[in-house]
C-alpha cells in the first residue's frame, strides 16, 4: 500500500487535537525548537503556573529592569526567608514606597527594634526620655590645675580637678539656646593648710547673692559645685552644692 504525505493544506482547521493523539505519538527531538520559536503570544493566559516552575529556574540577572510591577506579584508571593540578607539596600526603595500602614500590617514594634538599632551603632535620637531611674555620667578628670583650666561639657558632665595653684577657669561646649544642660566640678584642694589659691570663675557664672563660695583650704579638702545654663552658656548659675565633704 503506497502511503500518502499528508501536508497542513490536506487537514482541516483544527481537525487534529491533542486527543486525538496518543501520548507521547509526536516527540521533539534535542534542538527542535529553534532559538525565539516560542513567543508569549503563543501561550495561553495563565497555562504557565508557579508550580511549574522549578526552584531557582529564573534568576534576578534574567529579569530586566522595570518588568515586574507591582500589580504582576501576587500578595505574599515573597516571604522574608526568600531574601538574602543584605541584598534589600536603601537605594532600592522610593520616596514613601514603605508607609505606616504596611509597618502597623507587619507588626513591627519597637521592642523588636533594639537588637537592630544596637547593631547599627545607633547612639543619639530626637526623642523625649522619661523615667529615667539610673543616671551614668562621663567622669573627666582635669588632674592638677592651676593657670587656666576648661569644663568642656561636650566630654561629659561630672568633672573633677586637683587645685595646686591660682586658676582661671573657662567653660566651653554648651547646648544651643533651646536646651539646657548642666554639670559638676569636685574640687580638691591640694595646696595644704598654708595656701589658698584663689579661682577665677567666667563673667557669665551668677552666684548666689553674688558672690562666689569661699572654698576649703587644706590638703584634700573637697568641695563640689554645681552649674547650671538654660540659654546655651550665656549664663551659668553657680551653687556650691557640698564645702568641705571629708
Amino acid at each position: 500500500m503506497a502511503l500518502t504525505l499528508v501536508s497542513g493544506k490536506m487537514l482541516a482547521n483544527a481537525s487534529v487535537t491533542a486527543e486525538k493523539l496518543a501520548t507521547g505519538a509526536i516527540v521533539a527531538p534535542p534542538g527542535a525548537l529553534g532559538s525565539n520559536s516560542v513567543f508569549a503570544n503563543t501561550i495561553a493566559e495563565r497555562t504557565i503556573l508557579a508550580n511549574n516552575i522549578g526552584f531557582f529556574a529564573i534568576q534576578a540577572n534574567n529579569i530586566a529592569n522595570g518588568v515586574i510591577s507591582g500589580g504582576s506579584v501576587a500578595a505574599n508571593t515573597i516571604t522574608a526567608l526568600e531574601i538574602k540578607p543584605s541584598t534589600l539596600t536603601s537605594n532600592l526603595f522610593s520616596a514613601s514606597s514603605i508607609e505606616t500602614a504596611a509597618i502597623a500590617n507587619l507588626n513591627i514594634t519597637a521592642p523588636k527594634m533594639a537588637n537592630t538599632l544596637a547593631l547599627m551603632n545607633v547612639t543619639q535620637m530626637n526623642t523625649s526620655v522619661q523615667n529615667v531611674v539610673v543616671f551614668n555620667s562621663t567622669h573627666i578628670a582635669l588632674g592638677k590645675v592651676s593657670g587656666t583650666a576648661t569644663v568642656n561639657t561636650k566630654q561629659g558632665t561630672y568633672f573633677s580637678a586637683n587645685t595646686t595653684g591660682a586658676c582661671t577657669w573657662t567653660f566651653a561646649g554648651g547646648p544651643d539656646s533651646s536646651k539646657a544642660t548642666a554639670f559638676t566640678l569636685e574640687l580638691t584642694s591640694g595646696g595644704g593648710m598654708a595656701n589658698a589659691y584663689s579661682q577665677t570663675w567666667p563673667a557669665s557664672v551668677k552666684w548666689a547673692g553674688g558672690t562666689a563660695p569661699t572654698l576649703t583650704q587644706g590638703e584634700t579638702k573637697v568641695d563640689v559645685l554645681i552649674f547650671i545654663t538654660d540659654d546655651g552658656g550665656t549664663t551659668w548659675r553657680g551653687a556650691a552644692s557640698i564645702i568641705d565633704s571629708r
